[in-house]
């Protein structure tokens, strides 16, 4: 989102937490989820940055990269 002085700003966070090795929840677009979040194996960190890196995949492109 972009506020009235055309600042970017996060919204929509309601799905977040904080995790300190695991967790199993699946929630969110599948174009965008990790392989094992998919699989349902339990995921870290590592998941997050392949949703990024697929988010920007789309916004240099236009489409997601699968």
């Amino acid at each position: 989102m972009i506020d009235s002085e055309g600042h970017i700003k996060i919204v929509d966070l309601g799905f977040a937490k904080w995790v300190n090795d695991r967790t199993f929840t699946a929630v969110g677009t599948d174009h965008f989820m990790a392989p094992e979040v998919l699989r349902g194996k339990g995921y870290g960190l590592k998941a997050d940055v392949w949703s990024f890196g697929i988010l920007i995949c789309e916004l240099l492109t236009g489409h997601t990269p699968f």
